[in-house]
């Protein structure tokens, strides 16, 4: 009973990697399984979706009436039914799964490590590829302590000076957190992560089982869990550079799966990459305190768990990845080299491109508020 209790909340599985003489294969699940994984898929990314546009989705309710005694009532009838057609399909699904020796092998695995993440239970998880938020933490950075006065957040979250600038510093808080950030970073939405799952898991195939990498994940100091993507070259015959490590730091819609790790990889570096908090397997929001502490735990990983110094670490970053790039690097001013490609100074002038000018005010508060990724300055 208690193994179907797991099925019901275990994560998907998405592949069994290749094992000395057994090929990879992608995971089959049966009819059940499948059918449910598709009801609970589109119910989750509705609700991604509403919570996006949820500006617009509000405004459009009231003018319907719908924020009246029964319209309230009818939008909770709705609710209602909607989440037992979720709860009905994880336990279905949860059937399904149950009823395939392939998960319940894997749920054995996962349950064992979960419990005791030990290296061989670990060896034995790493050979399946599934939704990475139940893989337990391998490396966990306890604290967020680099010296120097340059070490700062860039968010400046103060309150209202005035009571008269308080309404807009409510609209900025709404914009960032609903349309904003999403703008910044589209790879942290439901929509992005569903449109790219099948190349991630290729990706990811192939990072595993062609170039033997070892996906962990890192905790960062304020709690989220990022996904990380390990290839050693250290000590291979033919690799005159594996001794130097590639930190790679993708764009804003990039991930590591199928982004910028493949350039170094060509030319025989050892490459850790990792994916914005939000981002696949990462968990969090992409906010610059939060980015800050990701590669921050990224670091503190490659230099205290892989064993590289910091003079052999090579940061290089894609487009917005040059803010965490440049915020290691002025952290971590020991590091051999800094490679920024296609990246901006100041977000400030993009975000004012993509909006209306009559909102001009509003953009240059939410970007110095939430937003404030000013590279350059950095770089100083």
């Amino acid at each position: 009973m208690s193994f179907f209790i797991e099925a019901i909340r275990g994560p998907r599985l998405f592949r069994i990697f290749r094992s000395g003489t057994t090929e990879g294969r992608n995971y089959e699940p049966k009819i059940l399984e499948s059918s449910a994984d598709k009801v609970i898929g589109t119910i989750r990314f509705c609700w991604s979706f509403s919570y996006w546009t949820s500006p617009l989705l509000l405004g459009i309710l009231y003018r319907r009436g719908h924020f009246t005694t029964e319209g309230i009532v009818n939008l909770g009838k709705f609710f209602f039914c909607v989440g037992m057609m979720y709860y009905m399909a994880c336990f279905v699904r949860g059937f399904g799964r149950y009823m395939n020796p392939d998960y319940m092998a894997f749920l054995s695995v996962l349950v064992n490590a979960q419990k005791d993440f030990s290296a061989v239970n670990r060896r034995l998880l790493s050979g399946y590829d599934f939704a990475y938020h139940a893989c337990p933490v391998l490396y966990k950075r306890s604290d967020f302590q680099v010296g120097g006065q340059r070490v700062q957040a860039s968010m400046d979250t103060g309150p209202p000076k005035t009571l008269l600038s308080l309404p807009m510093h409510i609209l900025s808080y709404i914009c960032a957190n609903t349309f904003g950030r999403r703008m910044a970073y589209p790879g942290a939405t439901a929509l992005v992560n569903t449109l790219v799952e099948t190349p991630l898991i290729q990706g990811r195939a192939k990072l595993v089982e062609e170039m033997n990498g070892d996906r962990a994940k890192v905790g960062t100091a304020d709690g989220n869990e990022i996904d990380t993507m390990f290839v050693d070259r250290r000590g291979r015959h033919g690799e005159a550079y594996g001794q130097f490590l590639v930190v790679c730091s993708e764009g804003n819609a990039g991930f590591y799966e199928i982004g910028a790790m493949e350039t170094p990889l060509k030319l025989g570096y050892s490459v850790l990459g990792w994916n914005h908090p939000g981002f696949a397997g990462s968990t969090g929001i992409p906010f610059p305190d939060q980015e800050q502490h990701a590669i921050d735990a990224v670091m503190q990983y490659a230099i205290q768990k892989l064993g590289f110094t910091p003079d052999n670490i090579i940061l290089y970053a894609w487009s917005i990845g040059g803010y965490p790039a440049t915020w290691a690097a002025m952290n971590y001013p020991d590091v051999k080299h800094v490679i920024l490609d296609a990246t901006f100074d100041d977000i400030m002038p993009l975000a004012h491109a993509k909006m209306p000018q009559f909102a001009k005010s509003l953009v240059e508060l939410t970007v110095k508020q939430y937003m404030n990724l000013n590279i350059a300055e950095q770089l100083k």
